[in-house]
């Protein structure tokens, strides 16, 4: 009769939020360093194409 009682006690509760956050998390994980590298390969862009005509005005202007 306890058996039973303890057995009736451990109903698996439904893991729906769990496995949501996991896949949110997995899935933030996955992302993230793809828009982190693309975001990044766009400001290095940027920034070379501001020294390059940087370069540019300075040959210009002290040749």
């Amino acid at each position: 009769m306890l058996d039973d009682n303890f057995n009736k006690k451990q109903v698996p509760r439904p893991r729906t939020i769990p496995s949501k956050i996991k896949q949110h998390l997995s899935l933030n994980l996955h992302i993230m360093p793809q828009t982190g590298s693309s975001h990044f390969q766009k400001w290095l862009f940027l920034a070379f194409l501001l020294f390059a005509l940087l370069v540019i005005m300075a040959i210009l202007i002290f040749w």
